[in-house]
């Protein structure tokens, strides 16, 4: 570990893992945030914890005022409180980030959530998942001057998929095609699906030019593989995909949508396997 992450680091580390009811689940938790880039392990850690996004800058002054809380709230108890009161009444009663948290095991709310918010069939997040992380990015943009993109994405011809080689084998192309676009995914994406044949990515501090890097990217690795085989049948799929940026096309989620799905009509109109941008020229259609 880095000096500059020593001793506060240490001592972060140090108060999670003293909770032996929790101890497995925040280590694991724990092993997986220090593998991402040392710039945002405090915000991470907050995320894990909080589930609300801040810059790194901002979490790691919300980490030390967490601490000085917790040692504050212990020396008046005469007992140690924990990391979790310490953190739940510094975000209620300290600064009233929350107002309204629910209390409920660590097991039993990522059972809950999981089902609540995965698409059943792909793996992928859900479209009330994607509405929801929409929002909580377009405000962690609006508050930190960001941008992001949204890409919207279509299998070509899947309904000639269906139609000719059974929605068995459609179901399948799904899954492949979802699980694909989730390994190829930057672990801060949001892959989503959309509706039928459709997926949205939300890339948090993507610009247009590097939403277009990236599925050019994914169109490359996409061409040599087989995504489903039935009854010794193997498919190729292809897809077009629409992209829309914040702030550059649209500062509002529903015309971000809807910029997207233009962009996408776009693309299809060119034919299989293509790419476009949103443009102010296809409002009109």
């Amino acid at each position: 570990m880095d000096n500059e992450y020593d001793p506060f680091m240490k001592k972060i580390i140090d108060l999670i893992t003293e909770d032996e009811m929790n101890k497995e689940y925040f280590t694991t938790q724990i092993k997986q945030l220090l593998k991402i880039k040392r710039k945002k392990i405090y915000s991470k850690l907050l995320e894990i914890f909080i589930h609300i996004q801040f810059e790194e800058t901002e979490a790691r002054i919300h980490w030390q005022n967490i601490i000085e809380h917790d040692y504050y709230l212990s020396q008046q108890l005469n007992r140690n409180v924990g990391l979790r009161v310490a953190i739940v009444d510094y975000f209620i009663n300290q600064n009233r980030i929350l107002s309204n948290p629910m209390l409920i095991e660590i097991h039993v709310f990522k059972q809950t959530e999981k089902m609540a918010m995965i698409d059943g069939l792909t793996g992928a997040f859900n479209r009330r998942y994607m509405e929801l992380s929409l929002k909580k990015e377009l405000k962690r943009a609006q508050r930190y001057k960001k941008i992001f993109s949204l890409i919207l994405l279509d299998i070509d011809n899947f309904k000639s998929i269906n139609d000719n080689m059974g929605h068995l084998f459609g179901d399948v192309a799904l899954k492949k095609f979802a699980e694909f676009l989730l390994t190829s995914s930057r672990g801060e994406d949001i892959v989503c699906r959309y509706g039928g044949a459709e997926f949205m990515i939300i890339s948090p501090e993507v610009s247009e030019t590097g939403a277009i890097n990236f599925i050019e990217r994914l169109r490359d690795e996409m061409k040599g593989v087989s995504f489903s085989k039935l009854n010794n049948q193997y498919s190729k799929i292809t897809f077009c995909a629409g992209i829309a940026t914040y702030p550059t096309h649209a500062d509002n989620i529903k015309d971000l949508i809807q910029f997207c799905s233009k962009a996408l009509y776009k693309a299809k109109l060119k034919g299989p396997d293509n790419i476009a941008v949103y443009s102010p020229e296809y409002t009109g259609d």
